[in-house]
């Protein structure tokens, strides 16, 4: 019988119990929203049972947590916080040296304004978020009177202009009720298609970017949709030779981080859940434009790599995630649980499982960690609680060095059971202990010990792991039958 116990024995982390019953009751620190202030879509992984982050030492480590698979929308992303090549690289200029002409140095673009306004246009790395490259564009601008910047050194596209869409990642930040902000597409004779920032104006229409003040945005049209403006007189434009923000009327400032106009395709920036038809019922949803219509600033997203391919490489700042749990089925390290299947010789039921299991949320620079919560899931009714402890900020002392006045009490809490209960608040690193005596059927114990879970808990000094259930005797005595045809078949 022997031999079966190694065969048994949990692989992977956290006590070897069936998390996945109904009758299983871990307790675990819930936060509401995680923060990562740089995630390396090219370098760190994200999924409900692995999520990545970089620690202060800087290798890529994984979070002893997990999200809740079961909701719709688990993470956030605020678009002008995410930093990818691509939309850093207009205009492309062949045989060009570290792309001296990209749109993200200020110094490329040259500024005009009427007597009484003023247009600033600056490096502004880090606006949006430390590491994002950025530049805004601030002008002062007096009523009737127009501030410019205007990029065009490089930019010198004569085919297909009416297929390229316009792409801007931006944020506003500031916008007067007489002021108007474009970002406008220019050919050679001063004709134009543009973007509008407009307060008041309907952000269904196609050339409306934004309507007021905020983050996050993205506008995406191709500029065959956008109507043509100008004063040229040949009422033609089919070529793109420059790029113009332009603030008139009133004061104004948009922050940018990513530009285009060389693409002939729209980015895919992620798949929402959003009733789309009016039926009550959320479906999925490409998001491919955030104008404030349905989103701004942060968006929710169903999973990251929804993304589209452009940011399989990207780095995603100030990433929020939802609804994490760092629970006992995480745990990694053996002297973090103690869990056992025992005889209840003083209770009214046959069998108990004994557990202690110690929980800490790791903190480092680039976590910033929502609320704590040590909780517990009540998997069973109300009198199979014998008793249910917790103790906070207990280092790393051993199990049974915590003393019993550190404890409290909280069994009475345990009153409806599929629900959780709420023990206490938590600080990141700060060590938590729960220490439960949980009373069980026959049955229960057979479910919490299942091949689900990878074989049973550790056996406990009283007695009882996996040899205490009838299954696990049955499987014990068929080891010992299998192991005995064994040795027959060898010594025949």
């Amino acid at each position: 019988m022997s031999t079966v116990a190694p065969a048994l024995a949990a692989a992977g982390s956290g006590p070897d119990i069936n998390y996945e019953s109904s009758d299983a009751s871990p307790a675990y620190i819930h936060e509401d929203t995680l923060t990562i202030a740089e995630y390396d879509r090219g370098e760190m992984a994200l999924s409900a049972d692995n999520i990545e982050y970089e620690s202060d030492d800087g290798d890529v480590e994984q979070l002893p947590a997990h999200y809740n698979d079961s909701q719709d929308e688990p993470v956030q992303v605020r678009f002008d916080r995410v930093d990818e090549d691509s939309l850093h690289q207009f205009p492309r200029v062949s045989g060009e040296s570290e792309n001296a002409h990209t749109w993200l140095n200020a110094s490329n673009w040259s500024t005009t304004s009427g007597a009484g306004s003023s247009m600033t246009v600056t490096d502004d790395d880090g606006d949006t978020a430390s590491g994002v490259p950025a530049v805004s564009f601030d002008g002062s601008v007096a009523s009737t009177e127009t501030a410019n910047a205007t990029l065009s050194n490089g930019i010198n596209i004569s085919s297909d202009a009416d297929k390229r869409f316009l792409t801007v990642f931006f944020a506003v930040d500031t916008l007067k009720s007489a002021s108007n902000i474009t970002i406008e597409v220019h050919d050679s004779d001063g004709d134009y298609k543009a973007m509008e920032i407009a307060p008041g104006a309907s952000n269904s229409s196609t050339n409306i970017g934004a309507t007021t003040t905020g983050e996050g945005y993205v506008y995406q049209e191709r500029l065959s949709d956008l109507s043509f403006k100008g004063s040229s007189g040949d009422d033609t434009w089919d070529e793109i030779q420059s790029v113009r923000v332009s603030v008139q009327e009133a004061n104004g400032e948009v922050t940018i981080t990513g530009l285009d106009v060389a693409r002939k395709s729209e980015i895919e920036l992620g798949e929402t859940m959003r009733d789309t038809d009016g039926d009550g019922e959320n479906e999925t949803e490409t998001v491919t434009q955030i104008n404030g219509t349905h989103y701004e600033g942060y968006v929710n997203l169903t999973a990251l790599d929804t993304m589209g391919s452009e940011f399989d490489d990207a780095a995603v700042h100030e990433l929020k995630i939802n609804d994490v749990w760092y629970s006992e089925s995480d745990l990694a390290d053996e002297e973090d649980w103690n869990a056992s299947f025992e005889a209840a010789d003083n209770y009214s039921y046959d069998r108990k499982l004994d557990k202690q299991v110690r929980l800490v949320v790791p903190s480092a620079i680039d976590l910033s960690h929502g609320t704590l919560e040590l909780r517990m899931h009540q998997g069973l009714v109300d009198d199979r609680y014998a008793e249910v402890r917790y103790a906070t900020d207990t280092g790393d002392t051993e199990f049974g060095n915590v003393s019993d006045s550190d404890y409290t009490e909280t069994s009475s809490s345990f009153t409806s059971r599929g629900d959780y209960v709420t023990l206490t608040t938590v600080n990141a690193d700060e060590n938590a202990i729960v220490d439960a005596t949980i009373l069980l059927q026959p049955s229960e114990e057979e479910n919490l010990m299942s091949a689900g879970a990878g074989g049973g808990a550790p056996m406990g000094e009283g007695g009882g792991g996996i040899f205490s259930s009838i299954q696990g005797t049955i499987m014990a005595a068929v080891g010992a039958l299998l192991g005995l045809l064994g040795l027959s078949r060898l010594s025949g």
